[in-house]
């Protein structure tokens, strides 16, 4: 049934598309892991645009689109336009005849509408039956003795309008992220073997995506052997920048104010004025959804010598997650007790972050960014932003601290001494 309408109607025409009408746009962006490093070879598909394109070494992608900005129609009286499956088109003077019929691409009749229509306004009509998939159509309207066939995309509840498989067109009145549903225009499947597949909406075809994180696929993931006979022993947590004990006492890797390695085993610490600061990637490494690598102070000297790894089972709410930690700093809590370097874990009494982070906000002094915000996992991502979101070995042990360690505050342990994955020396250049 046709309808006769009095008020205006703001809608697009999609008829006698010309090349001059578009423009090349890139939809960019980034994917990478829970570390923050590049995922190399990463699948991504734009699904409704049928475009696939595999990710750098860098972990970018930049599909290209054709988007039209200007769209014209060939018929001279009469202005046509569609969107979200509504056809509209003016009438003017006397009693006219209307035919629309709707076609599949392979040329099958899908509905047809005949009418005969007189006097002056908008007209409009769905002509695309409710239970139709979402694809392409041919529309043919017949008014009088004027005629135009077109394309037409079956997107429902949508605000915009597929013209064909390569143009597209977007409304004046574009969504952002996180806006409702209707303002999807389209979506992104992340793919990699190893890696958990990712979907996100897209709602713009010129965009820079914001960076998309590949989760390891879980299925296969092993723990370490569980401790058996091992000791008891509690945890904290901090990141104070300060140039760590065992840079004194071992060939331990040490860096300067920018993260940069830093080779004189006597410089002075960043915390007392020099040049020596805590290594930004000795934040905690995920290798799978059980187990983690990373370092710790520990204060126990029968025990532990600098480099020295011990296992540690965590108890209480990450129950059955483990850790291989690095001995290079001599702890305050406490015997027994390993205070696990996490980045925001707080400054402790010396704080050479203000220094090296340029006074960025870093938390309770003892505790950091969660005894700062509580279990409110937004509040302590934004403190991480604010505090490195520049530096991402510092965001990869936030990410960690996060997700992997589930936030828990200073969990409870069994551990024991075991020898140093060759990960953990590769990068603190000590250890058994």
């Amino acid at each position: 049934m046709l309808k006769r309408l009095v008020t205006s109607v703001f809608l697009i025409s999609l008829f006698s598309i010309t090349q001059s009408s578009a423009q090349k746009v890139y939809l960019k962006g980034r994917v990478i892991d829970n570390n923050n490093s590049p995922v190399q070879g990463a699948q991504v598909k734009l699904v409704k645009a049928n475009k696939t394109q595999t990710t750098d070494s860098q972990g970018r992608y930049s599909i290209e689109t054709v988007l039209m900005n200007v769209l014209k129609t060939s018929m001279v009286s009469d202005m046509i336009t569609w969107q979200n499956g509504v056809l509209s088109f003016k009438m003017s003077g006397v009693q006219k005849p209307v035919r629309i019929d709707v076609f599949d691409v392979k040329g099958q009749k899908i509905n047809s509408l005949v009418q005969e229509i007189s006097g002056n306004g908008i007209c409009e009509t769905r002509v695309l039956p409710d239970a139709l998939p979402e694809a392409v159509y041919l529309v043919k309207l017949q008014i009088a003795n004027s005629t135009n066939v077109f394309k037409v995309m079956n997107i429902k509840n949508k605000s915009y309008s597929f013209v064909t498989p390569e143009l597209y067109f977007e409304t004046s009145l574009q969504k952002q992220a996180g806006a409702a549903s209707s303002g999807v225009l389209d979506s992104l499947t992340i793919s990699k073997n190893g890696y958990q597949t990712v979907k996100q909406a897209v709602y713009s075809y010129n965009a820079n995506v914001n960076d998309i994180i590949l989760k390891p696929d879980q299925s296969n993931d092993e723990g370490l052997p569980k401790i058996t006979n091992g000791q008891q022993a509690r945890t904290t947590r901090y990141w104070d920048c300060c140039k760590p004990h065992c840079g004194w006492h071992s060939n331990m890797r040490m860096c300067d104010i920018s993260g940069n390695d830093l080779n004189d085993k006597n410089a002075k610490s960043g915390c007392e004025g020099g040049p020596a600061f805590q290594c930004m990637d000795y934040a905690p490494i995920e290798i799978n959804s059980k187990v983690s690598y990373g370092w710790a102070a520990f204060n126990n000297s029968h025990e532990a010598q600098c480099g020295d790894c011990f296992q540690l089972d965590f108890q209480g709410s990450i129950a059955g997650k483990q850790m291989i930690v690095q001995v290079i700093n001599i702890g305050d809590g406490g015997q027994n007790a390993f205070d696990l370097l996490i980045p925001g874990g707080g400054v402790g009494a010396l704080n050479g972050c203000s220094r090296q982070w340029n006074n960025a906000p870093l938390g309770e002094r003892y505790g950091g960014f969660m005894k700062t915000c509580g279990q409110k996992r937004d509040c302590i991502y934004g403190m991480c932003q604010q505090a490195f979101g520049n530096k991402p070995h510092l965001m990869r042990g936030c990410n960690w601290f996060l997700d992997w360690f589930n936030m828990a505050d200073n969990p409870n342990v069994v551990y024991k001494k075991v020898s140093c994955p060759q990960k953990i020396k590769d990068i603190s250049r000590i250890g058994n």
